[in-house]
Order: C-alpha cells, then sequence, then structure tokens
C-alpha cells in the first residue's frame, strides 16, 4: 500500500487522541472534538479526478487503483456522466453522482471518474472543470497509443497555475510500447507541456490491464505517496497533529495534578472537620459535670426523701412491730432508692441525649454546605447520629445508666442502715422486754387485788414507757443522721463514675457521628484511587506518543 508508514503514524495518531480524549473525559475534563484539525486534515480522503478522451482508460485505470470491478469499462463510451467513487460514507458532491463502494484501493482515496472530453458529454466536462481543478490531484489519461490528443491537451493548457502544480499526465495501457517508444512518448510529452503550459510536468507509465499479470501502477503509487505523505504540507500537518496531542497530554497532566492537589487539601480539609468534630465532643465532656448539676440535686432530694422513710420507719409502733415481728428495712429502702434514681438517672440520659444530638445536628448543618462547595460531594442531610437516633439513644441511656450497679453498691444503703438498726433493736429490745414484765406484773397485781403494788408497778412503767420511748427517739435521731452524713459524704462516689460513663456516652455518639466524615472520607479516598490508575493511563499514552513520533522522524 502506498504512503504505509505515513497512514500507521496517522491511525496510531487517531488511536492516541481518542484515548486521550476518552482520558480527559474520564477526569471531567471538558470534550475536545476528535481528531482535530490538523489530523483531520490527514483523515480526509485525497480528491483524485481524471480526466481524458473516451477510451483512454480512465475507468480501467479506476478499478485497477480500486483493486475492484467498481466502474464499467470497455471499448465504446460507458461514463455518461461525472461520477464519486468513495468509502466514506459522510462524503458528498452535490454537483455530481454519488457512488458508495467497498475497495480497499480507496480507502485513502475519493476518485472522479469523468465522460470522454471529446464525447457528447464535453460540454458538462467544459462546465466542470473549475470543480476538477480544486482536486488534490488531477489526472489527465492519454492511452499510449495516441498521446497527443487535441481534446486532452487543450485541458491542460488552460489550467491555473495553482492547478498545474496538482496535474500529473498518465499513459494508460504503456504495456503495449517497450521501452524505446515510452522513452519518446515522454520526450514528446514534455515536450508539449513546455510548449502549452511553460512547465513539465509528471508522467506517469502505468498499465491497468495488461494481457497478462497484475496492473502495473507503482509510478502512480509513487505519485501519490510523493504528493499526499511526502510533501512538506503533510509533514507539516502531521507535526501540528502531534502538538496538538501533546499539548492536549500536557493539559490533562495539569488537570491530574490540580485534582492531586486538590485532593491533598480535601484530606486536610477532612482533617479540619475531624478536629472540630473532637473539640465538640472534649466540650460537650468537659461540660458534663454542668450537664450533671441537676442530678446532683435530684440525688440530694432523694437522700431528704430516704431519710424521711427512716426516720418513718424508726418511730415507736414501727420499731415495737420490729421487735415482735422483724423488719428488713435496709433492703427495702435501697431497692427503692434504686428504682427511683435509675427512673433519674435514665430521664436524665435521654434528656441529655437530645442535647447532645442537636450540637451533633448543629454542627453537621454547618458542615454539610462546605463539603458540597468544596468537594461537591453529598454528605446526606442529617448526620449519621439523627439517622440512628432511636438506636443510638438506647444506646447513650444503657451507657449513662451502667454506672448505677457500681454506684449503689459502693453507698451500701443496706449495710448503712441494717447494721446501726440491729444494734439499735438489740439495745431497745431489753428494755422493751422489762417494760411489758413491768405490764404484766401490773396487771396480776390488779387481779390478785394488791392495789398499792400495782399502783406503784404502774408508775414504774409508765416511767420506763417514758424513757423508752425517749431511747427510741434519740436512737431514731443518731441513725438518722449517720445515714444522712455517709450518703451526702458518697455524692464524690456516686457522681464520678456517673460523670465517667457520661464521658463515653458521649464518645461514643461523636463516634457515631464520625461516621458521617468517615463515609466522606472513603469517597475522598475512591477519588484518589481512580487519580493512580488515571496517572499510569497518562504515562502510558505520553510514552505511545512519543514512540510514534520518533518512529515517524
Amino acid at each position: 500500500m502506498w504512503g504505509e508508514c505515513f497512514h500507521r503514524t496517522r491511525d496510531r495518531l487517531l488511536d492516541g487522541r481518542r484515548r486521550i480524549e476518552a482520558l480527559a473525559s474520564d477526569i471531567g475534563m471538558e470534550s475536545r472534538p476528535v481528531p482535530g484539525e490538523a489530523l483531520a486534515e490527514l483523515l480526509r480522503p485525497r480528491r483524485v479526478v481524471a480526466i481524458g478522451e473516451v477510451n483512454a482508460g480512465k475507468s480501467a485505470l479506476l478499478n485497477a487503483v480500486a483493486r475492484a470491478e467498481i466502474a464499467p469499462s470497455g471499448p465504446l463510451p460507458i461514463t455518461r456522466e461525472t461520477t464519486l467513487y468513495t468509502t466514506s460514507k459522510s462524503s458528498a458532491a452535490a454537483e455530481w453522482q454519488v457512488q458508495r463502494v467497498r475497495a480497499p484501493g480507496l480507502e485513502e482515496l475519493e476518485w472522479v471518474d469523468t465522460p470522454g472530453n471529446n464525447s457528447d458529454a464535453r460540454d458538462q466536462v467544459q462546465a466542470e472543470a473549475p470543480l476538477y481543478e480544486q482536486a488534490d490531484l488531477l489526472l489527465v489519461v492519454f492511452p499510449s497509443e495516441n498521446t497527443w490528443t487535441a481534446a486532452s491537451w487543450t485541458f491542460v493548457s488552460e489550467l491555473g497555475e495553482e492547478s498545474l502544480k496538482r496535474t500529473a499526465l498518465v499513459i494508460q495501457r504503456a504495456d503495449r510500447k517497450n521501452d524505446e517508444d515510452l522513452r519518446v512518448i515522454r520526450g514528446h510529452m514534455t515536450e508539449l507541456c513546455l510548449k502549452k503550459v511553460g512547465r513539465e510536468l509528471p508522467i506517469l507509465a502505468v498499465a491497468a490491464q495488461p494481457a497478462d499479470g497484475e496492473p502495473e501502477l507503482s509510478a502512480l503509487e509513487d505519485l501519490f505517496e510523493e504528493m499526499f505523505c511526502r510533501t512538506s504540507e503533510a509533514r507539516h500537518r502531521m507535526d501540528l497533529a502531534f502538538q496538538e496531542a501533546l499539548r492536549r497530554l500536557l493539559e490533562i497532566e495539569a488537570g491530574l495534578d490540580h485534582q492531586g492537589r486538590t485532593m491533598a487539601d480535601d484530606g486536610w480539609f477532612l482533617t479540619n472537620l475531624e478536629r472540630e468534630s473532637g473539640e465538640l465532643r472534649d466540650l460537650l465532656i468537659e461540660h458534663s459535670e454542668k450537664a450533671l448539676a441537676g442530678e446532683r440535686a435530684i440525688y440530694q432530694d432523694e437522700i431528704a426523701r430516704l431519710m424521711a422513710k427512716v426516720n418513718k420507719r424508726l418511730g415507736v409502733l414501727r420499731t415495737v412491730r420490729a421487735l415482735l415481728f422483724g423488719d428488713s428495712l435496709g433492703a427495702v429502702l435501697e431497692t427503692d432508692f434504686a428504682e427511683r434514681m435509675k427512673t433519674h438517672v435514665e430521664a436524665f440520659a435521654r434528656r441529655d441525649f437530645e442535647r447532645i444530638a442537636g450540637e451533633c445536628e448543629g454542627h453537621w448543618s454547618e458542615v454539610r454546605p462546605r463539603v458540597i462547595e468544596r468537594m461537591s460531594i453529598e454528605p446526606g442531610k442529617t448526620s449519621t447520629v439523627i439517622e440512628f437516633r432511636e438506636t443510638m439513644e438506647e444506646r447513650f441511656a444503657a451507657h449513662v445508666g451502667r454506672a448505677l450497679p457500681g454506684v449503689l453498691d459502693s453507698l451500701r444503703i443496706r449495710a448503712v442502715i441494717d447494721g446501726p438498726a440491729r444494734k439499735r433493736a438489740d439495745k431497745l429490745k431489753a428494755g422493751f422486754a422489762i417494760w411489758l414484765l413491768l405490764v404484766m406484773a401490773m396487771g396480776v397485781c390488779g387481779t390478785l387485788g394488791f392495789d398499792p403494788a400495782a399502783w406503784i408497778l404502774a408508775g414504774a412503767v409508765v416511767a420506763l414507757g417514758a424513757g423508752w420511748m425517749l431511747a427510741v427517739w434519740l436512737s431514731r435521731r443518731r441513725l438518722v443522721a449517720r445515714v444522712r452524713e455517709h450518703l451526702s459524704n458518697a455524692v464524690a462516689r456516686f457522681f464520678l463514675p456517673l460523670r465517667d460513663c457520661h464521658a463515653e456516652a458521649i464518645r461514643e455518639v461523636f463516634e457515631m457521628y464520625g461516621r458521617g466524615l468517615i463515609g466522606i472520607r472513603r469517597r475522598l479516598a475512591d477519588r484518589q484511587a481512580k487519580l493512580a490508575p488515571r496517572t499510569e493511563i497518562w504515562n502510558r499514552l505520553h510514552l505511545e506518543l512519543k514512540a510514534v513520533e520518533q518512529e515517524w522522524d
């Protein structure tokens, strides 16, 4: 194939440009037309017009070049109108008939076959002459038997200077002449050229339909290569096409570098957001004791309530009942205290979760537009804490309430009440027993009629009873004061574990909140992961482009 190196280089360059634009599109750059202005000119099929008299062999030459019988040919005039033969689906010529064909020899050419310029259609040929002159190559075909036909030489003599630069003379059926005859014919045609147009034109000897063997078109193929591939204009356009591709690669490289720097900046941006989130978390933990201040007052109220119950349960009648039937005072009061504190702590945890969630959502409402503006990523309209509100609220309450069992164990309410209460009961039990014996003796004396003794015993009963009730009252005061002092001194034991669990619960909330930022970072990581293979594709395209350019040079 003529111009094989040229066309191979051009096609490889075209393939490279398409892949370059695919990479540009992949990284979000504005697409550019492929193949580009310079390369498009190199891809354009070159239009060849064949002019000659009837039976000069124009259609036979077309079939030989096309390597297919696409145009009717014979000794009689067959071509009645100008016809454009092309393999391209986009080529058009409004003035001429267009034949779209499959012919390997016309992949780079468009061939215009014309009626004989001495035929009945010579007026049409004369009228279309300005269009023929615009062709990339104008072939004036002469039969080897008659190379001085007047109509063809008249056509040549009327060509303009620019058209003559793209004109060649073809001696068709050269196989019918020997070398000496061809030398003479060439000399004669050269003389006519100098006489008619004042310059020499290329003269090609071809055989489109030799009697035996393959068509001899090497001279024509050399001319094609010389005019379409080796000209300074063709090489200049090829160089421009390489420069277009290289400039585009450099633009893409700048785009990749910009994306890399932007992604690095986005990483720092996310780091700052995570730092802001951490600062907000630490601030809420720092203010944890302030948030728990209300629970301190509730704890004090519950102590007062507990003391009221202790005071009530240690009254005279309840004491007598306890001495007679026993009483699990500490267990009952501890259970009641534990249940009430659990209710208070759970209510506090749920209220405080709303506060923490509100802080998270407030921060997210600031983060979201910043992420969208900077990274063009939609991180979600709500934070992950709000997204999983119910689950997180339960977990927050459970985490805060986890401190209670240990706190209640450290308070030892049952031991603090039951121990002193038993000692008190033991002390009061003897006096109560003596008082009962005196009451019984008084009753016996009264029954037996020993009135003086009965009155004496009655006085003793009253005196001992009054003393015993005073002992009950005094011992109750001492016990209540002791329990109150113990529980009041245990405030730190109650609040330190509660504060620690509250802080851990806040950390857990912010761990969930941080998943939203982690999701953004993962999407950034996906972008960064795609950048590396794109850079590798760029390197490969650059090396391939340089290899093609070096091969062309």
